[in-house]
């Protein structure tokens, strides 16, 4: 009975310095990478929902998914991304480490600002000053 207890320890002794050892060569994705990722493919996201329907998303769980890709809404502390929702853009941002506004190093303030493309406005403005202000065809395909 003794010899088995000691055996069973042993081999838990082994299995665990087996696990120690396993963790210390597993690369991991530091958590600021993971939340700038996360932050870049939201935003792209939101360029895609945009691009189909014309407006941009006033919320992240309207945001199409896109296969093959994280789609986190989280950042790498895995504080849920906060979004903030305009007429002409949108700001998706993570608070850091710490979830708090402010702070430098892993606590700092990371953000994505995705806005409407100014070039159909510009071509709008442009088409009308050639039409003499006049409503153009481009005026009934809203950005």
């Amino acid at each position: 009975m003794k010899k088995a207890v000691i055996a069973v320890a042993v081999v838990a002794s082994l299995v665990g310095a087996a696990v120690l050892v396993l963790d210390l060569l597993v690369d991991r994705i530091p958590p600021d990478a993971l939340t700038l990722h996360a932050l870049t493919e939201t935003g792209m996201r939101a360029r895609a929902y945009f691009d189909e329907h014309k407006r941009l998303p006033q919320s992240l769980s309207g945001l199409p998914i896109r296969r093959g890709y994280m789609n986190f809404t989280v950042d790498g502390w895995n504080h849920p991304l906060l979004f903030e929702a305009g007429e002409n853009e949108i700001v998706v941002r993570s608070y850091g480490a710490d979830g708090m506004e402010g702070g430098g190093g892993a606590n700092a303030d990371y953000e994505v600002r995705i806005t409407k493309l100014p070039l159909m406005e510009t071509l709008r403005e442009v088409t009308r000053k050639m039409d003499g202000g006049k409503e153009t065809i481009l005026d009934k395909y809203p950005v």
